[in-house]
């Protein structure tokens, strides 16, 4: 990350970003998940990358229902289903 943070691309740090949370999200440390998605789902949201946002939204959500989040994770999972359906390719959460 840090490399990738002094070389600068905001949307190359947030998609790093939200591939560190979804291997953090297969090793089970669920907070460590959430905290990485969140912070990517903000950055694509900032970048107007919906698709992307989409897919941080769904990394979140798994790591909410992880840590027995369940009202949380339908949020993260509402917030998915909009932006996947403003999206003008086929991305499609593995949650739906």
């Amino acid at each position: 990350m840090a490399i990738r943070e002094k070389a600068g691309g905001e949307g190359d740090i947030s998609a790093s970003r939200l591939s560190l949370a979804g291997l953090s999200l297969e090793a089970g440390h669920g907070s460590e998940a959430e905290a990485g998605a969140r912070q990517a789902a903000q950055e694509f949201r900032v970048q107007k990358a919906v698709d992307d946002q989409a897919k941080a939204e769904s990394v979140l959500a798994r790591s909410l229902l992880m840590q027995n989040r369940l009202s949380d994770a339908e949020a993260a999972i509402a917030a998915a289903r909009q932006l996947v359906a403003q999206s003008h390719t086929t991305v499609t959460p593995e949650f739906m």
